[in-house]
């Protein structure tokens, strides 16, 4: 058997590094094809402005001429030089140790030309794009905002001197028939109490003007997270743009102080699984009307991103959220809600489904390892 790594830099090796997940998870039903155009654009480094403060390269390893395995370097100029920390992400590879270690071999030769001491992932560049490998919740169905891997990853990584870093957690709950009075009082007292409200968000007009708002104000409640990287005005406005291509304005609650100042918000999205797997990931030439049909019927949505100013935080603001995001649901026919990653101290967070039937199903963690 020979083993070849090769950097992908021509446009036939990138298809083959976009397509590879397609050819391993053939027949998996819990994988869920990610959208195409989305994959090449994080890559593209004309349009991509995460590659001004960074860089990355794609990696394939091919096995008696085929290819067995991918992996993706990521560097942050910033993480590189104040941490010496790289990052690597995109990772998917057969059940073969030879293989996996190619791979990971790749990612330390390029921390050591970069002067990196550090590696972690799976990650993107920052902490609105996909992390972790998942170890727990194989048998559950993926979502849109995560990646799926096979059980014997994490077995691979351990071998290959990688330990736990960080560790997310994954939720699905059920959406009650009605909102329970106690949250509907709670919600009443708590935007009387601190004098807010909503802000109207009617079309696509209306998002385009906070969108970049809620990313700044999602920095100042993230900050002090793990994988938190700041972002400038142009990467804010094009993560923004990322997130409304398909968005419902309904399913975007955002709350201002008396002032107009912006305090809370949370962004939620119907499934999109379905679509993905009926189009195999492509938009065109016909696949954005499955997209666009899951957005006006479906039964299940994902939260895709929530935060509160530190200062309203431990007020019961989530009250005043989860009250009109039930709404939404309701009205709409929505049955189950997923939560997507959630790191496992973000306890803030995790209050959100206290009150409703709800199952932890899934599990992922960042890996990293030290360099000598």
């Amino acid at each position: 058997m020979a083993l070849t790594l090769k950097e992908a830099v021509s446009r036939r090796e990138k298809k083959s590094f976009f397509l590879f997940p397609h050819w391993l998870f053939y027949g998996n039903k819990h994988w869920v094809p990610p959208v195409m155009k989305d994959e090449k654009m994080f890559f593209n480094k004309e349009k991509n402005p995460m590659y001004k403060t960074g860089d990355s390269r794609m990696y394939l390893v091919y096995k008696d001429r085929r290819i067995a395995g991918r992996v993706a370097v990521i560097a942050n100029n910033k993480e590189v030089a104040d941490e010496k920390l790289i990052r690597f992400g995109w990772l998917d590879f057969e059940d073969d140790r030879q293989v996996s270690a190619a791979l990971m071999q790749a990612v330390e030769d390029t921390a050591r030309e970069v002067g990196a001491t550090r590696i972690e992932g799976p990650l993107g560049f920052c902490d609105l794009d996909n992390a972790g490998l998942l170890i727990e919740g194989f048998e559950e169905e993926s979502t849109m905002a995560t990646w799926y891997n096979f059980p014997y990853y994490k077995k691979h990584l351990e071998n290959l001197g990688f330990a736990k870093k960080q560790d997310w957690v994954e939720y699905e709950f059920i959406v009650p028939k009605e909102i329970p009075e106690r949250i509907k009082r709670m919600a009443s007292i708590i935007a009387e109490k601190h004098k807010l409200r909503e802000r109207p968000i009617k079309n696509k007009k209306d998002m385009r003007a906070i969108s970049v708002e809620v990313l700044k104000l999602m920095a100042k409640t993230y900050k002090k997270l793990y994988n938190y990287v700041p972002l400038t005005d142009e990467q804010m406005a094009f993560y923004a743009e990322q997130f409304l291509n398909f968005l419902p304005p309904n399913y975007v609650m955002v709350l201002e102080d008396e002032n107009g100042k912006l305090v809370a918000f949370a962004v939620t999205m119907p499934s999109l699984v379905k679509a993905a797997k009926k189009t195999k990931g492509y938009l065109f030439p016909l696949g954005f009307l499955q997209f666009l049909k899951a957005m006006r019927k479906n039964d299940t949505v994902e939260l895709m991103l929530i935060g509160i100013d530190p200062a309203y935080q431990d007020k019961g603001i989530t009250a005043l959220i989860f009250q009109k995001l039930l709404n939404v649901f309701i009205q709409n026919g929505i049955k189950k809600v997923e939560s997507n990653p959630e790191q496992e101290q973000n306890l803030e967070v995790q209050t959100l489904w206290k009150d409703y039937e709800h199952r932890q199903h899934k599990k992922r963690r960042v890996f990293e390892k030290m360099l000598e």
